[in-house]
Order: C-alpha cells, then sequence, then structure tokens
C-alpha cells in the first residue's frame, strides 16, 4: 500500500483525559481490519500487525507524558501496513471558518470511509473552493457532502454535532456514521 497510513485524530485535555479513547482505538481497529487488502500481506497485517486498543492506549500514554500531561493536545495517531503506530502531538488548532463544498464527493471512496493519509480527494476540494493549502496559517475548512446530500466530514477538521439522546435525554457528540 505504500505510504498511506491509518489516521485518527484525538483530543486530549490534563481534565478529561484522551476524549472517546475506547472508541478511537476500536475504530482505528475496524478500519484496519477493512482496507487489510491494501497491505502488501494481508494475512500477515490481519493475524499478526494490527495493534490491540492496549497496545494503541499505551502509546497514547507515552506520547502525552512526553508532550506534557498539562497541556491540551491534539493527537495524531498513525498506523502503517507494517502494524507500526506513531503518535504525533500538537497544540490544538484555532477555529476556522467552515464551507460547504461545491461539488458532492462520491460515498464510496475507501479513503473517505476510513480515515488515511490519502489526501487527494480532500486536496481537490480544498482547490475546486479556492481553500489555502493545508498548512497555511489562514483558517478554512471544507465540508463534504456526497451524492445523497449526507454531510462527510471536512477536508481537516472532524464533524461532530451535539444532539440530545432518545433514551437518556442527555446531550452527546455524534459524528457522521459510515454506514449512511
Amino acid at each position: 500500500m505504500g505510504s498511506i497510513q491509518l489516521l485518527e485524530t484525538i483530543l486530549y485535555d490534563p481534565k478529561d483525559g484522551v476524549f472517546l479513547r475506547d472508541y478511537h482505538c476500536e475504530r482505528m481497529i475496524e478500519s484496519a481490519k477493512a482496507l487489510a487488502p491494501f497491505a502488501n500481506d494481508q494475512e500477515k497485517f490481519l493475524s499478526e500487525l494490527i495493534p490491540t486498543p492496549s497496545e494503541i492506549s499505551t502509546k497514547l500514554d507515552a506520547a502525552i507524558a512526553n508532550a506534557g500531561k498539562n497541556a491540551r493536545q491534539r493527537l495524531r495517531v498513525l498506523l502503517d501496513f507494517d502494524g507500526a503506530i506513531t503518535i504525533q502531538s500538537s497544540q490544538l488548532p484555532r477555529e476556522t471558518d467552515s464551507f460547504e463544498d461545491n461539488h458532492p464527493t462520491p460515498k464510496n471512496n475507501p479513503f473517505l470511509l476510513h480515515k488515511t493519509t490519502e489526501r487527494e480527494v480532500y486536496n481537490e476540494a480544498r482547490k475546486r473552493n479556492g481553500a489555502p493549502q493545508s498548512n497555511s496559517e489562514e483558517p478554512f475548512d471544507v465540508i463534504l457532502y456526497n451524492e445523497d446530500n449526507e454531510i462527510m466530514e471536512a477536508t481537516i477538521a472532524n464533524i461532530a454535532i451535539e444532539v440530545p439522546n432518545p433514551e437518556s435525554g442527555n446531550l452527546e457528540w455524534i459524528t457522521p456514521p459510515v454506514s449512511s
């Protein structure tokens, strides 16, 4: 699969810890299983190289300790198809202005269903909408939607919507499901 890696971006807050730690670990593992056909040795990747939630969690804790437990952090977790986990920590980016893409994005692209470092679709949307390069200091993001007018995600940030839980009535954050 070359240099493409699976990707999870996670918030760490000193008061609250790693936001949705178990969810992010499980999602990375599920994405690894779904994209296993792109590995050089699919069978070996599935049987030996996909990390456990505990292994990912241990790496998260080490990265947080290394960057400093008292600072809010944006943790970028990368998993390559040789099973190596890399975690990059950075300051949280400032809030950005977001604009809806002017063209639908096909929803059957496996690199949109599972977060990876493959950026072609995102870069095309940014270019199409006149957004600066993702490494620019200008705050600007593009929200992607599919042929069914369903919000998919943004080119840089994650989409999260706060809604009431129908059972408890408590507010909770949700992201667009892969299944739609």
